[in-house]
Parts: structure tokens; sequence; C-alpha cells
């Protein structure tokens, strides 16, 4: 795994960003960046392109209706930079499944979990999840810009004319 890939975590409690941080350590990525609140995840957002965001929903362990990485989640959608979002929440109770789906079909989250149901050794799983996601997404949006630069010219005589403006010989 390269460690130019970077990863971002949205998260306000310590042993979560910690378990984060070894979870991608353990892939061999070194450029993971750290976000407690809303205001300092949008400030990442906006200097840093990332493969992987996990976003806690709930930003204040104080405050029960916070519900700042739904911004954070919308933040990296504007942003329209492919990257994978997985949201590992410790969400509970009547609000749980209208922000739920609002992660999944507002903001196109890649998968979301629960804090109770998950342990460490998962997050490797869900950062590996959340990286072929990314790749399959950033080939996929390489893939409509060749298809929409080359139009209705079919791709053999498209790959001659490059070959060709490249001036590359065999």
């Amino acid at each position: 795994m390269s460690s130019a890939v970077n990863i971002l975590v949205v998260e306000d409690d310590k042993e979560w960003c910690d378990a984060y941080v070894r979870a991608a350590a353990k892939e061999g990525i070194r450029g993971v960046k750290v976000a407690n609140d809303l205001a300092g995840a949008t400030a990442l957002i906006e200097k840093l392109q990332f493969a992987v965001a996990f976003v806690d929903v709930g930003l204040n362990v104080g405050d029960d209706k916070n519900i700042d990485g739904l911004g954070v989640m919308e933040k990296i959608k504007t942003a329209g930079d492919g990257t994978s979002m997985v949201v590992v929440t410790g969400r509970s109770g009547r609000d749980v499944l209208p922000t739920t789906r609002d992660a999944i079909v507002k903001y196109g989250a890649h998968e979301i979990v629960g804090k109770a149901d998950i342990e460490p050794r998962d997050l490797s799983r869900l950062l590996r999840s959340g990286l072929e996601a990314f790749r399959h997404r950033t080939v996929a949006a390489g893939s409509a810009a060749v298809d929409a630069l080359r139009g209705s010219v079919p791709s053999w005589e498209w790959d001659d004319h490059i070959l060709r403006a490249l001036d590359v010989r065999e």
C-alpha cells in the first residue's frame, strides 16, 4: 500500500482516533489527518484530497443532538474528488435510521457501522474496502473523461490519434 494515500479521520474520541491511525499504519499508510470537529475537517478537505474518510456522525460527546458528521460528509461530497466515506458511529435512538439513510442516500457513504458492533481489527478491513471503492471511482471517472473526449470515434482510432499526436513509434 502506498504511503502517499491520504486518510481523513473525523472523530471526537481520542481512543478511536488512535485506533484509526494504528489501522492505517498496519496497512502501510502514513498520511492520516485527524479532525475533531466540522471546522477542522472542512479545513483539511479544502487543502487535501483523501482516498478514505472515517466520519463519526456526532462530533460532540456532550451533545446528543450533534450531527456535524453529516456536515463533514456534505463537504466531502461537494469536493467531488471520489473520497470513499466510512461512517463509524456510536449513535443510537430514534434518529439513527434517518441519519444513516442520509449518510448513504444524500452523501454516498460507502459503509456504515456502529461502534458497539466493531472491533479495532475491523478497521483495517473497512480501510481496505474504502480504498478499493476509491480506486474503483477514480478509474471509472478517468474512463468517463476519456470517453467524453473520444466522443463517437472508435477506441482503436482514438488510440491511433493519440499515439500519432505523441509521436510514439514502435
